[in-house]
């Protein structure tokens, strides 16, 4: 059976103050952040929303950690005050977004330039950060089939077209795979198939093993189980919309503790279960307690675009 699915997106992102308020070789730091952003045509004011958080946790976490010394930084200007911002990779800076403390805070203003309105957006918002220690790599890449040369370019999918996802990481490990429709998260990795199995708690992976996820035609099967393709569709009414998937990561078998999946209740929370079906907020409070608890966690969100055809 196929799954059908759409979503919205949701981020968490930011800039400084570096308070520690927690010690340890990898102390957890309060961030602040902020980052203005102009809303280009094409993009809509909440993908702009969400692009504001990106820029200000990586600058955030620029402040508060620094970055690779082999780092290369992308600077545009995008008013006429010269404000200019910094494009940064994640992956090349020292620190590691932990969780948001309260809800982010948006501003909206207007500049004329070559006598046209132009919108920017602004983000604050608060939360915490700590030095990122010593990674394995990993590698995610979103297909239109189970084939390397079918790569979805820009995260951009057509409507009722199959989503398959490739992954390898440099390390053996743990993985499970979410999906965030407006405010409701769903774990599709491990799937039911797999909790059926006993192999509810995450998904094992190992290093430098290429896997095609999703694909119901892999033989044999990963994990013992047959993945079934997801399906993304346009709900009517609705010419674009933005899905989030969102890949765990972890060398640490401690950080998975699944409950029953009939059981997805807030609750579970405090005892580090990871349910089957939760809230945006409440995956947010478990997920930023597990990365508190285990700084080897590697957490990383893909906005999916659907369009008409």
């Amino acid at each position: 059976m196929e799954h059908r699915i759409f979503t919205r997106l949701c981020f968490f992102l930011l800039i400084i103050p570096c308070g520690v308020v927690a010690q340890g070789k990898f102390p957890i730091k309060n961030v602040h952040g902020t980052a203005r952003i102009k809303m280009e045509d094409e993009w809509g004011r909440e993908y702009t929303k969400q692009k504001a958080l990106e820029e200000a946790k990586l600058d955030a976490l620029y402040n508060c950690f620094g970055e690779q010394v082999h780092r290369e930084s992308n600077y545009y200007t995008n008013s006429d005050h010269g404000d200019s911002f910094v494009s940064r990779s994640s992956t090349n800076l020292r620190g590691v977004w932990i969780k948001t403390c309260g809800e982010p805070k948006y501003t909206e203003d207007t500049e004329v330039r070559n006598g046209i309105n132009e919108i920017y957006i602004t983000c604050h918002i608060n939360g915490k950060a700590r030095k990122l220690p010593p990674l394995a790599e990993i590698n995610t890449k979103f297909l239109k089939c189970p084939n390397l040369n079918c790569e979805a370019q820009s995260y951009r999918f057509f409507d009722l077209e199959k989503m398959y996802l490739y992954f390898v990481s440099a390390a053996d490990g743990y993985l499970s795979i979410f999906l965030q429709e407006n405010d409701q998260v769903y774990r599709i990795l491990p799937s039911e198939a797999m909790c059926e199995k006993k192999m509810c708690n995450a998904a094992k992976v190992i290093a430098n093993k290429e896997y095609f996820l999703f694909d119901n035609q892999q033989q044999p099967p990963y994990f013992d189980v047959t993945l079934d393709p997801l399906e993304l569709f346009l709900p009517d009414g609705y010419n674009e919309i933005l899905n989030t998937i969102i890949i765990v990561f972890t060398q640490s078998k401690q950080s998975f503790s699944a409950p029953p999946l009939d059981a997805p209740t807030y609750d579970h929370l405090f005892e580090g279960y990871i349910p089957s079906t939760l809230t945006a907020k409440e995956f947010n409070k478990w997920i930023g307690d597990q990365k508190m608890a285990d700084p080897m966690m590697q957490l990383k969100y893909y906005p999916i675009t659907i369009t008409n055809k």
